[in-house]
């Protein structure tokens, strides 16, 4: 099967969909023939240096299509929130089968599968949609938390928070939530991670923690190290979306304050329910207020923080992406159609070795 994944990221709208399309791409490359073509900008080219397929790299959509036409796919898969309607339709003319594992698309609606992590996405004529947390896919480099390691976590005087508002972080939420937890009175350690994309002056960081002696605040950078730090901390302070899947995996629990009403119907709503996470609500001064008497009730009742580490087993694991391979490729045996001259010739070749 040649398989081609279309991908975006930026510093303003956030590096989610390069994270699972790299993760998907990792997969899928032992399989079939893959390629990655991500419209980011230049300095965001490096997330996609371990993977053995294809990458290609374009500024802009008019750019990516070239690549499009030229890879011959398949199997379609996008993971991006928008594409220049032009660009679409030239680019679903030639696959035989498209696909999303974006749960917010455009044109979405022209598609023949949408994956979600989700099981109340709403339903789309035409649209084939697995949904669910067995289709949710993430950081590879996420891992559980350990029970007696939490438990330590928990047991120190400290109450220790990871604060992590996404790779780009374009309104510096980071900045807005950390002037929020100053106002806490018992001791708290904060972890500010700090993503690939996040351009904004340190400085501003450090000036709002340094008038504060109660509190311990590290600045770090992170990428393949986050969860090794996140696994030090007793609660995380998310923007939602992946990262709040994997804390969901690890074991995290979390507060979690949206950007966009949109980000907020596209997450999984039982987790709210089960309480492994909280909703934090649209990121306003109001749910920052919000968030501080979250934070401070949990300290003050860490066994609360304990049952949602135990709620959290096993309600995610790491296969979403064999899974959603194994849904392309039943899906793709079901439709009539040519094979792509390349994968013919492949096909040929691999019999006559």
């Amino acid at each position: 099967m040649r398989l081609q994944i279309v991908c975006r990221g930026s510093t303003k709208e956030g590096l989610g969909h390069l994270f699972r399309a790299r993760t998907f791409a990792k997969t899928a490359q032992y399989f079939h023939d893959v390629e990655i073509v991500a419209i980011l900008e230049p300095e965001l080219e490096l997330l996609f240096g371990e993977l053995n397929c294809s990458v290609r790299f374009a500024r802009n959509d008019r750019a990516a299509l070239a690549y499009l036409q030229d890879f011959d796919a398949e199997v379609l898969l996008f993971d991006l929130t928008r594409l220049d309607r032009e660009i679409f339709e030239e680019a679903i003319g030639t696959p035989r089968l498209t696909a999303s594992l974006s749960p917010v698309f455009e044109h979405m609606a022209r598609l023949n599968i949408v994956f979600t992590r989700t099981a109340q996405a709403p339903q789309l004529d035409g649209v084939q949609i697995f949904g669910g947390l067995r289709y949710a896919i993430f950081n590879e480099n996420c891992t559980w938390i350990e029970d007696d390691r939490y438990e330590r976590n928990l047991s120190l005087p400290d109450f220790t928070i990871a604060v992590c508002m996404g790779g780009g972080d374009a309104a510096n939420k980071t900045l807005a939530v950390l002037q929020a937890l100053m106002r806490i009175n018992s001791n708290l350690t904060i972890w500010a991670l700090l993503g690939e994309g996040y351009s904004h002056s340190y400085n501003e960081l450090v000036d709002t923690v340094r008038g504060s002696r109660r509190h311990e605040v590290i600045l770090a950078k992170t990428n393949r190290s986050m969860w090794r730090i996140m696994g030090q901390c007793s609660l995380g302070i998310l923007a939602g979306g992946l990262t709040t899947i994997e804390a969901i995996y690890a074991g995290l629990p979390t507060v979690n304050l949206f950007e966009r009403q949109e980000h907020l119907d596209t997450m999984t709503q039982e987790l709210f329910e089960l309480g492994v996470c909280v909703n934090g609500g649209l990121f306003s001064e109001r749910s920052l207020d919000t968030m501080v008497r979250t934070v401070q009730y949990l300290n003050d009742n860490r066994n609360r923080l304990r049952e949602m580490h135990v709620r959290c087993k096993g309600l995610v694991d790491s296969r979403g992406s064999e899974r959603v391979l194994q849904e392309l490729e039943a899906e793709l045996e079901k439709r009539p159609g040519r094979l792509s001259a390349r994968s013919s010739q492949s096909d040929v070749m691999s019999l006559n070795p």
